[in-house]
C-alpha cells in the first residue's frame, strides 16, 4: 500500500531546508568593486571627469564633475582617490547588489584637497531608501604629502535587492573633500524571508508533490 504525501507537508519542508542558508551562515559582503579607485584611465596628476562620466570602473560620475587624482597628492589606498569637486559640486554613485532587509556598514577614508578654501570640506552619503548623513572634515595643517586620511563610517539596511551608493559634494569650488578606500560589508544580521519568496516556494512544493505521487503511483502498478 502507497504512502499518501500532502502537499503542505511538502512545502513545509520546503520553507524549512529554504530557510536553513539564511539562518545557518552569515551573509557575504555585497558585490561592491574597485573601492579605491585603482582601476582606471591613468590621470596623471589629476583628470577632471565631467558628468555622465563611467570612466573609472563601477562608479558613475554625477553633478558638475570630479578629479580623479593620481600623483596630486598622497591617496589614503593605493595610488588613487578623488575629489569630489571638480569643476564645482560632484557626485559619484555605484549601485550593487544587496539582500533585503540585511543591515551594511560603508567604510571610507575621508580628507580634503587642502590646495583652496573652504577650509572646511563637506561630504553627503546616502543609499537608497536610507537617511543620507554629512560629514565634514578640516584642511587646516594638511598638505598633498599629509592629507591626514580618517576612515569614516555610514550604515544603512536594503530595502531592495540591489542599493545605489552616492557620494556627494556640498563644496561649489575646484577645492572639495577626498574620498578613497571604499568598503561595504554586512554586520552579520540574517534578513528575514519576505512574502515575495513564497509564491516560488509553494509552486516548488506543489512540483515536489505531484512528483511523489506519480511515483508512488507507478510503484504500485
Amino acid at each position: 500500500m502507497g504512502h499518501h504525501i500532502h502537499p503542505l507537508g511538502i512545502l513545509a519542508a520546503t520553507l524549512t531546508l529554504s530557510s536553513l542558508p539564511l539562518a545557518g551562515r552569515p551573509i557575504q559582503a555585497a558585490s561592491f568593486s574597485n573601492g579605491s579607485f585603482e582601476l582606471g584611465p591613468e590621470p596623471g596628476e589629476f583628470l577632471t571627469l565631467p558628468t555622465g562620466s563611467t570612466a573609472i570602473p563601477g562608479w558613475l560620475v554625477l553633478g558638475n564633475s570630479i578629479d580623479y587624482s593620481g600623483s596630486l597628492w598622497q591617496a589614503s589606498d593605493g595610488s588613487r582617490s578623488i575629489d569630489l569637486s571638480g569643476q564645482g559640486v560632484g557626485r559619484i554613485e555605484q549601485t550593487f547588489d544587496t539582500i533585503l532587509g540585511a543591515t551594511y556598514q560603508v567604510l571610507f577614508d575621508l580628507a580634503g584637497n587642502p590646495a583652496g578654501d573652504p577650509v572646511e570640506k563637506l561630504l553627503r552619503v546616502a543609499a537608497t531608501g536610507n537617511t543620507s548623513q554629512d560629514y565634514s572634515f578640516d584642511t587646516t595643517g594638511k598638505t598633498l604629502t599629509a592629507m591626514g586620511w580618517q576612515t569614516t563610517a555610514y550604515s544603512f539596511t536594503a530595502t531592495s535587492p540591489s542599493t545605489t551608493l552616492l557620494f556627494t559634494s556640498l563644496i561649489n569650488t575646484p577645492y572639495g573633500p577626498a574620498l578613497d578606500n571604499v568598503r561595504v560589508s554586512t554586520d552579520g544580521v540574517t534578513p528575514v524571508p519576505t512574502p515575495a519568496l513564497l509564491p516560488g516556494l509553494i509552486g516548488m512544493g506543489v512540483a515536489a508533490w505531484r512528483r511523489r505521487r506519480g511515483e508512488a503511483q507507478a510503484a504500485g502498478e
